[in-house]
């Protein structure tokens, strides 16, 4: 138990010495509380939408690897073989980064544009116009 508010005490110390030097500018308490719990809700709210969509994207993108390795993108049974091997893998990858995107989203986007779609991980005019990888590209 002692552990458990250990941690919680030390996320949100961390939290909020992170707020408090971004808000340099304008450290008024009504814009850190702000910039905090847009950070905290995008923290808790993005992987729900984040994970799906890369689970979904990298179930694509693996998918249509395998069918393009196995010789023709467009075969059925190539597809198919796809699906249950890349596919699956892809799911899987995409889902993990997809978690990682939306807190990096998160945390990206939460002091500047606090409940904002960037912050939601639910930018992009489609649902599967979503790059789970790209919050490796700094």
């Amino acid at each position: 138990m002692s552990k458990k508010v250990i941690l919680l005490l030390l996320t949100f110390s961390l939290l909020g010495t992170v707020t408090c030097n971004k808000a340099n500018a304008d450290p008024t308490p009504d814009v850190m509380f702000g910039q905090l719990m847009g950070v905290l809700t995008g923290a808790f709210f993005s992987p729900l939408f984040g994970v799906p969509r890369g689970a979904v994207v990298g179930a694509i993108k693996g998918t249509k690897k395998v069918a393009e390795r196995l010789g023709d993108e467009d075969g059925k049974p190539h597809r198919i073989l796809g699906a249950f091997t890349g596919g699956l893998g892809g799911a899987f990858v995409g889902g993990f980064a997809g978690f990682l995107k939306a807190e990096h989203d998160a945390f990206k986007y939460g002091y500047n544009s606090p409940f904002s779609d960037e912050s939601f991980s639910l930018s992009g005019q489609e649902f599967l116009d979503y790059n789970p990888f790209s919050w490796s590209e700094f």
